[in-house]
């Protein structure tokens, strides 16, 4: 499956082993995800070999400049140029990282993934994205650096914690909600079962829109449906609730502010809300969750980075369908968020 992103061609390989495919790189390093290194010690040293690996502890709160810049030291330290490859193995926090990483450091460096959580394999380690937080507003701070390529494994799912499941969950159900395609209706037959059908239809359809805007200023913008809300619960929670748990209480509000706009009708919203609910009913928006958001939500929202002078938000205008939209009343955003989700 390969992909040109604005001439930057970025192949996805589905792979029941790893143990064949960075043998033959002759320069390389390894960035890793030291709670991946934990649990699949064994497969990690047999991959990284005698090269140079960097133990990352991936968090939101260690996503910043000053790790990234730990790693620029690394690298400094085993003499990468822009030849070399940096391989990135772990979850979204760490290929974000990692591909920041190699996106700045000599002004660009070879760079491979495998993603290893359900969420990075369909968003966060595909699509040329990058970043870090700053100044606890998430990604504030990134490129646009698609891999070379990425690897998806999904045998690496089956040490996955139920949260970590409902992230790659959200973003499937996101997907699917976004334009008219069959994975609506394979995520309803299939849910809450996670099959490499799934993944893979996920990650090609999210390819395409990405082909065909790698700088997120036109149609990609789509995929960021729910994400506004979801950032603003994230940040307000300190990550307590996670990406992907967020996002799908974003793709609640957003189909509940269509609503209450007329933009969909009662029908259209019960049809697409029945397929995020079941992620709904194991995620619980506390009392004191809300209390967070209600202080913090115009902070919030003033660094979205998705905006100018007003708010852009992907709203529903049909059935799995989509628009930007430009909010001006942001206290219909902040009414939707805390008093309009279903769960």
């Amino acid at each position: 499956m390969k992909y040109n992103l604005s001439g930057a061609i970025s192949e996805i390989i589905p792979t029941k082993t790893l143990t064949d495919k960075f043998i033959e790189i002759k320069s390389k390093v390894f960035v890793v995800d030291s709670n991946l290194y934990e649990l699949h010690k064994e497969l990690v040293l047999q991959l990284v070999g005698d090269n140079p690996m960097y133990l990352l502890i991936a968090t939101e709160q260690n996503k910043t400049l000053n790790e990234a810049e730990m790693i620029f030291q690394f690298l400094m330290l085993n003499k990468v140029n822009r030849s070399s490859v940096i391989i990135g193995i772990g979850g979204g926090i760490t290929t974000d990282i990692t591909a920041y990483a190699a996106s700045v450091f000599k002004r660009g460096c070879r760079l491979q993934l495998v993603p290893t959580t359900f969420l990075a394999m369909i968003d966060a380690g595909i699509g040329g994205k990058t970043g870090v937080n700053f100044q606890s507003i998430k990604n504030a701070i990134g490129t646009f650096y698609p891999a070379e390529k990425v690897y998806i494994n999904t045998g690496f799912m089956r040490t996955l914690s139920k949260k970590e499941l409902r992230s790659g969950w959200a973003e499937c159900i996101k997907t699917a909600l976004i334009g008219k395609t069959g994975l609506f209706q394979t995520i309803k037959q299939s849910y809450p079962a996670g099959t490499e059908e799934i993944i893979l239809e996920t990650i090609d359809q999210k390819m395409r829109i990405c082909e065909g805007d790698l700088q997120d200023t036109g149609f990609r913008r789509k995929l960021n449906m729910g994400h506004t809300f979801a950032h603003i619960t994230e940040t307000a929670t300190n990550n307590e609730l996670s990406h992907g748990e967020a996002v799908a209480l974003g793709i609640s509000a957003a189909l509940e502010l269509s609503k209450r706009r007329k933009m969909i009708s009662e029908s259209e919203y019960n049809k697409m809300h029945l397929l995020v609910e079941p992620l709904l009913k194991e995620i619980k928006l506390l009392p004191r969750y809300k209390h967070q958001i209600a202080s913090r939500f115009s902070e919030i929202l003033t660094h979205d980075k998705k905006n100018s002078n007003h708010v852009n938000m992907i709203l529903f205008d049909g059935f799995c369908s989509t628009k930007v939209v430009e909010i001006e009343d942001t206290d219909e955003v902040r009414d939707v968020l805390l008093h309009g989700v279903r769960n």
